[in-house]
């Protein structure tokens, strides 16, 4: 361990400036090349410093750092594999042991570790607490410390719906994975940009990362990794209309989700199932996927919700009004009482869809939906708004209105 990353780590840590550091000590220039590793103090200099910063360092010090390392390490794996009771044992010890430790290289690596544990327990403020903190020493961060680091934030603004600036994250992390040839041994980079291409609409992109990251999981036999990417080319195998291609990923996915018994897996596959026959307007097929999907969805999740939108539309295409009021008030009813916004704006702008020769069903589209799926990127509901709204104008022969919404549609395929 370097000693002038200790002693800058725990300078800023402890809210000192250079000055009040090497005051009585040495010359501020020298400290900041003690800090930078740009000479070799004496003994007795790093012995004041370190006085003065509160810590101390010893060969027992060096053996307990190994081992917290290694603990660090352990806690990170049983993330990694999912396994709930190791998890919480290894965070627990990390939690106790780190207290101990003055060391900036596996301090970081503790809070690396931590972010990725917020992130798998939701916990989100704290877990931009942790990007905040290592922000302030990122210069410290090693090469691969750096990859976790942009990996991880980029899947908290994912979360966060920050779109464009996860793909300015994780292509960071992309090519420092390949500068220290990580991707063998973590290809999980590789899902989270496909999972962020789709969401732009970036369908050949994501297709690409998604095989190049299934390539990774069926090699490691990770079968959980496996389906969540299999969807994801579903999805867009889907929007191209390579039907018997997303076909294909559909069928092997029941497979390995039966297999692992995996309900939430075989909820969401399901769900694909009934999208996919919804695009080949084969309607009463789609809601047989769509209603078995919700045998294995939780109705307090917003996942089940999401699959009611889609029975909605699947409704309105067969024209049967009854059921889609029926679904659509329960949907709105549940929205509201769990405060589901995004949901609740979708539902509200599937009805108005509906409605949209009504003056108020248009005012709403174009006040309120527009502006809110702008805010919450969500391109899939503003190319149906904006496509709906041209096609609307057009027929009232409203042309130059009518362009502008379609012009709009283009600008979304741009991004």
């Amino acid at each position: 361990m370097k000693l002038g990353e200790r002693i800058y780590y725990n300078r800023i840590k402890k809210g000192m400036t250079q000055k009040e550091l090497a005051a009585g000590v040495c010359s501020i220039p020298y400290l900041s090349k003690i800090e930078n590793h740009n000479t070799e103090a004496s003994d007795e200099i790093i012995s004041l410093l370190f006085k003065k910063l509160g810590i101390q360092y010893t060969m027992k010090d060096e053996e307990f750092e190994s081992k917290t390392l290694d603990l660090i390490q352990a806690w990170y794996e049983a993330i990694r594999s999912r396994n709930v009771e190791q998890i919480e044992e290894t965070y627990q010890q990390c939690k106790l042991d780190i207290i101990n430790i003055t060391n900036p290289t596996i301090i970081n690596q503790y809070k690396l570790v931590d972010i990725r544990h917020c992130l798998y327990k939701q916990e989100f403020s704290r877990c931009l607490k942790l990007i905040n903190e290592l922000n302030d020493v990122e210069k410290l961060l090693s090469d691969h410390q750096q990859y976790m680091f942009y990996h991880f934030k980029g899947v908290y603004y994912y979360i966060k719906n920050d779109l464009n600036h996860v793909l300015s994250l994780l292509n960071k992390a992309h090519q420092i994975s390949k500068k220290i040839k990580l991707l063998e041994r973590d290809p999980h980079v590789y899902y989270t940009l496909s999972l962020t291409y789709s969401r732009l609409f970036h369908i050949s992109d994501a297709i690409y990362y998604a095989k190049v990251a299934l390539d990774y999981y069926q090699r490691d036999l990770d079968y959980e990794r496996m389906i969540d990417t299999r969807i994801i080319l579903i999805i867009n195998y889907i929007r191209l209309n390579q039907f018997d291609d997303a076909l294909i990923n559909l069928e092997s996915s029941l497979r390995f989700a039966e297999k692992i018994k995996d309900k939430i897996r075989l909820g969401n596959i399901y769900h694909n199932f009934g999208y996919l026959y919804y695009k080949r307007n084969e309607n009463k097929k789609a809601l047989e996927y769509y209603l078995r999907a919700l045998e294995y969805k939780n109705e307090d999740t917003e996942s089940y919700w999401n699959t009611i939108m889609y029975i909605l539309k699947a409704y309105l295409n067969l024209n049967d009004y009854q059921q889609f009021k029926h679904w659509l008030n329960k949907g709105l009813d549940y929205a509201t009482k769990n405060k589901w916004k995004f949901t609740e704006h979708k539902l509200r702008s599937i009805d108005s869809l509906n409605d949209i020769h009504k003056d108020h069903s248009r005012e709403y589209l174009e006040n309120e939906a527009i502006q809110y799926f702008q805010k919450n990127y969500t391109p899939d509901m503003l190319i149906e708004i904006y496509t709906n709204l041209g096609d609307y104008y057009y027929d009232c022969a409203k042309y130059k209105k009518s362009s502008d919404f379609y012009k709009k549609i283009i600008t979304i395929s741009k991004l």
